[in-house]
């Protein structure tokens, strides 16, 4: 396999079997701590530039669509607050600019509710 990750794991392999002349375990034990912990780092960072990329085209959508975004104060009356967003796109008629509303503390769906075009 070309994949990084899985060359690394069949590394773990390869080493167990060279150091002890046995098979692996059934267990599928970790041999090799060096490639194991690569491997593990490989996964993650690959996992970290998914959701990277998804922030960059959430950014390139607020640009390119002149997105305002609001945030706005929700009471829970016990002296705090939450925070919910709005999300508008620069119209003429500002009530055709309004894209959505999310009621929860969480920007990120507020954009990709917009970019769907959910009300």
């Amino acid at each position: 396999m070309s994949d990084i990750v899985e060359r690394l794991r069949a590394r773990q392999v390869t080493n167990w079997v060279h150091a002890t002349g046995q098979t692996p375990r059934a267990s599928g034990k970790r041999t090799d701590p060096l490639c194991a912990a690569a491997a593990d780092e490989i996964e993650r960072l690959r996992a970290e530039a998914a959701g990277l990329r998804e922030d960059a085209e959430r950014l390139e959508f607020i640009q390119n669509e002149y997105l305002h975004i609001i945030p706005f104060a929700m009471p829970t009356g016990a002296d705090d607050s939450e925070v919910g967003w709005q999300v508008h796109i620069e119209a003429m008629n500002p009530a055709d600019g309004f894209r959505h509303t999310e009621y929860r503390d969480n920007l990120r769906a507020a954009i990709d509710a917009a970019r769907t075009g959910e009300a």
